[in-house]
């Protein structure tokens, strides 16, 4: 074990989690902090912070329990950054509250991750330092909600339509959004960071989310304002001839970026952890489809970015030990599980998702073998199912539509059967 961990080991069969916490200091340019376990009883209130980790040649050093801890450049300039806004947590903070060395940790504690992300108190986006413009977009679009509203104001006020003029906040004054607040705002939509496929379960499961950028802070429902602005009303957007408006109209950037679209998932829909009371968490086969272009380092957290906030999150268990094959054959095996428990089995919806899966997950599944286990998928369903409906009849109206709430057992069944006659089919078609 690292030696920054030895004083706050995790037992691997609880809940446990390590928050960090940043140490006052009078030197900018010396970063000290301090971890501890707590148990899911006893921790305090924490934010959890969403970041890409970036590129892996470029490090700075920590001082983290006494002892130096190098991380990755992009992680120390958040922490320098709360550091300067005089904000010490604690926070939850993946890279380094997980010992990433301890593989198997790390499984536990990223099966873990949707409950951590949903328990915090805030979610706070660190989208890098100031650049392109950033300060003013940011300003831009805190200022949003207030511009918009007294813009539509003026409009039916003046029965006409309206100038390239918002009114600033606080003032009389009349202010333009100049083509520099454009390009900065339509810079912030084509971060790196919107295409993280772990930013999905993030935002998703956020209780409140803050968006921070250099020293500039931004509250999420901003982009909520600017979304439903983009899509709810065409009418009065037909009468803003302003720069800003023309701009945003016009380029794609922003209406068909990734931000929009998680900003839409989580706005039109309720908040997961309602879903979650009621059954009806977004299934993986939808994610994986509409997120499939999104980035991650490790191919595999393709699927394990999203068990918190799908219906496999209760069947799918994290085992980094596992070949991308067998994760994939995880996926596909739990599709048709639930189809079968569903009684809706759909032979070509599997096989389209074998497909995804075979693009999103870059590993071949060649047509005979995906027929194959379509085929085994189905048998083994077959058989399986009547004696486990049979032996859990009394309790199958609880279930509903989710099968994995009381199906784990079915589903691990189903997986432990399929293991062993995948090795069949592999070693008959490798000799």
């Amino acid at each position: 074990m690292d030696n920054s961990y030895t004083s706050c080991e995790v037992d691997r069969n609880s809940k446990d989690i390590r928050l960090l916490t940043l140490q006052h200091n009078n030197d900018e340019d010396i970063i000290r902090c301090d971890m501890q376990t707590y148990s899911s009883r006893d921790r305090p209130s924490y934010t959890a912070l969403s970041y890409t980790w970036g590129v892996n040649t470029m490090h700075a050093d920590i001082e983290l329990n006494g002892f130096k801890v190098s991380v990755r450049e992009n992680l120390w300039d958040f922490l320098h950054q709360q550091l300067l806004h005089g904000n010490y947590g604690p926070f939850w903070i993946d890279a380094l509250c997980i010992n990433q060395s301890d593989v198997r940790e790390r499984n536990r504690q990223v099966q873990m991750m949707g409950s951590i992300y949903e328990e915090a108190h805030r979610l706070l986006i660190w989208l890098g330092k100031e650049s392109d413009d950033s300060n003013l977009a940011m300003q831009a679009l805190a200022d949003w909600e207030w511009c918009r509203r007294t813009t539509i104001q003026h409009l039916f006020a003046t029965e006409g339509k309206i100038s390239d003029i918002f009114l600033a906040r606080g003032t009389k004054s009349v202010v333009t959004w100049n083509s520099q607040q454009v390009c900065g705002i339509l810079s912030l939509c084509q971060r790196k960071y919107w295409s993280r496929m772990w930013i999905i379960q993030e935002i998703m499961l956020a209780s409140r989310i803050e968006i921070h950028c250099g020293p500039k802070i931004l509250e999420w429902y901003k982009l909520e304002q600017l979304y439903y602005y983009l899509n709810t009303q065409p009418n009065v957007q037909k009468d803003m001839d302003t720069p800003f408006h023309n701009a945003v109209r016009a380029s794609p950037a922003v209406r068909t970026s990734p931000v929009m679209s998680i900003v839409k998932i989580r706005a039109v829909g309720m908040p997961t952890a309602q879903l979650r009371r009621w059954h009806k968490e977004f299934s993986i086969e939808d994610l994986m489809e509409t997120y499939s272009d999104h980035e991650c380092e490790d191919v595999r957290d393709k699927v394990y970015a999203l068990v918190g906030v799908t219906t496999c999150g209760f069947s799918i268990v994290v085992d980094y030990r596992k070949q991308v094959k067998d994760v994939l054959l995880d996926v596909f095996y739990f599709s048709s599980t639930k189809m079968a428990f569903n009684e809706c089995w759909d032979k070509d919806g599997l096989s389209n998702f074998g497909r995804l899966l075979e693009k999103v997950l870059r590993v071949p599944f060649p047509e005979p073998e995906l027929q194959f286990h379509i085929n085994h998928s189905y048998a083994l369903t077959s058989e399986k199912l009547p004696k486990y409906m049979q032996k859990k009849r009394k309790d199958r109206e609880e279930f509903g539509f989710n099968m994995v709430y009381g199906a784990g057992e079915f589903f691990r069944d189903i997986q432990l059967a399929r293991r062993n006659t995948s090795y069949a089919y592999e070693s008959a078609h490798t000799q």
